[in-house]
């Protein structure tokens, strides 16, 4: 299923689901990236070590600093604009700068489907 993005503005709505906010750590974004680390290290013309679990752990010491990122999520709903016997849904996307969660960066929503009243 592919969505569209909808142009600022065009719709007002009501929450229906949510608003949910997240706190991703991005620990499994740092864990892929040591072991990819680990492992072309000893692909490299000079070598880190000969051993990608070496390398794994040399890396995870010197360690990449992937800071938490701050997201809020929301499904809303309003008239169809072209037949106002229908609902318009839309997921709503927003990337916030820090955990008080008022300050986006990021906002992304998107048409998800319509439905008759």
């Amino acid at each position: 299923m592919t969505s569209t993005p909808v142009q600022s503005g065009t719709y007002t709505g009501s929450i229906i689901r949510g608003p949910v906010e997240r706190i991703n750590t991005n620990k499994n974004i740092k864990e892929i990236a040591n072991v990819f680390v680990a492992w072309i290290g000893t692909h490299l013309p000079t070598k880190f070590t000969k051993s990608i679990v070496a390398n794994y752990f040399f890396n995870k010491m010197t360690g990449w600093d992937f800071k938490p990122t701050y997201t809020s999520e929301w499904i809303s709903r309003a008239s169809y604009t072209y037949n106002h016997n229908y609902w318009q849904y839309f997921a709503t996307f927003v990337r916030h700068s820090d955990s008080d969660f008022d300050n986006p960066t990021d906002v992304a929503y998107y048409s998800l489907y319509t439905e008759k009243k």
